[in-house]
């Protein structure tokens, strides 16, 4: 079975932005932090989103692994 290329992902492009979206600029991303730097799955994946539309479906991938 051949992999379809439209549907691979980047893992260590995705990384890479949730650990600057987190850690660095989570206002960049309209991210807010808690008190202890928590930030909501669902604001998460809505900024990665937003950040780059190849990722919508992005919650459906991360369920499945």
């Amino acid at each position: 079975m051949a992999s379809d290329k439209s549907d691979s992902m980047n893992y260590t492009e995705l990384s890479t932005v949730i650990s600057h979206a987190l850690r660095h600029e989570p206002w960049r991303y309209d991210l807010e932090l808690d008190e202890e730097g928590w930030a909501s799955i669902k604001e998460l994946l809505l900024a990665l989103q937003k950040c780059k539309p190849a990722w919508k479906n992005l919650q459906k991938k991360i369920y499945l692994i």
